[in-house]
């Protein structure tokens, strides 16, 4: 029987000498990942830090960056770029986690100048890795941060003013007040992420309004900057829906819905009554399904308002 219990008794301290080393290495663990990020911050020049990425982000790009990760960065960095790969446990300091807000905050340009510099115990890629070999690998971490709604929205917040100033330029027929409001757009542009934590299709969309800006700045003929206006408010329009936006001040978004061979019209405007940019009153008018959705700081409500130009939906 004394037998029996110490059997049993020998049994139990071997369970708990077992937990206490899990749990000592689960805290040296976390220690490590602290005092890692509790050194010097790893900041690069300011002039490499303006450096921008020359390589245009597509699906090719991205599967480029992956087999780069793979086979360099992953052992240290883990699959999924948390810092936690299969390596960690033979570094001296815990690997940099490129899901962390502070680290996606970094340029391109201070990635890609800690990639070639390195840093005990990251190496330098310098000679192992050709620079555009480099910028695919940076365009792949990008991929580890979602673009967060807030982010999404400020960008809105800053392009919505020269939006709504476009239309009023259309609505008036003044192409100096459409070139003003376009170079408002390009200058609200200029303050967005660089091409962080953007997904393929929203950085497509990025681009596009870009570009689109750039030619409603010089625009020369109505014709052409109308298509552009149509594409600017479309997507626009597209992010206040999908990432809830919340406008300072109430303003609509007017869809005429058209047959099938075109597409809608779509547009932001100020004005509580339908101000259809596209076909002037008196010059153009025809009868179409049409919706109009308020956006306000408040939730969102349906309008059924009136307007010259169509009918209520």
């Amino acid at each position: 029987m004394k037998h029996l219990k110490r059997v049993k008794f020998a049994g139990f301290m071997i369970l708990v000498v077992f937990s206490l080393l899990g749990l000592l290495k689960l805290i040296k663990f976390s220690e490590l990942r602290a005092e890692s990020a509790a050194q010097d911050s790893w900041k690069a020049p300011e002039r490499a830090a303006k450096k921008k990425n020359p390589i245009i982000r597509d699906d090719a790009v991205l599967s480029a960056g992956k087999r780069l990760y793979i086979k360099n960065c992953i052992e240290c960095h883990g699959s999924a770029g948390r810092g936690d790969g299969s390596n960690v446990k033979n570094l001296e300091k815990f690997p940099g986690d490129f899901s962390d807000a502070e680290v996606a905050a970094q340029t391109d340009g201070e990635l890609f100048w800690k990639i070639t510099e390195g840093r005990k115990p990251m190496p330098s890629f310098k000679n192992d890795l050709a620079e555009e070999e480099r910028w695919k690998i940076i365009h792949y971490l990008r991929t580890f941060v979602p673009p967060r709604a807030e982010e999404i929205r400020l960008i809105i917040d800053r392009a919505v003013t020269p939006v709504l100033d476009l239309h009023h330029g259309f609505i008036s027929e003044n192409l100096d007040e459409i070139k003003k409001a376009g170079t408002k757009l390009v200058e609200a542009l200029k303050q967005s992420p660089d091409s962080q934590a953007f997904p393929p299709e929203l950085d497509k969309q990025l681009k596009a309004l870009d570009e689109a800006a750039i030619r409603l700045k010089a625009a020369s003929d109505f014709a052409a900057a109308k298509a552009d206006f149509a594409k600017v408010s479309r997507i626009v329009a597209d992010w206040i829906d999908y990432y809830s936006y919340r406008a300072k001040d109430d303003l609509l978004i007017v869809t005429y819905h058209k047959d099938k061979v075109e597409e809608d019209e779509i547009w932001v405007q100020r004005e509580d009554y339908i101000n259809n940019p596209y076909h002037q009153p008196g010059k153009d008018l025809y009868s179409a399904k049409r919706s109009v959705r308020k956006v306000s700081i408040k939730p969102p409500d349906s309008s059924s308002k009136q307007d010259n130009g169509g009918s209520s939906k």
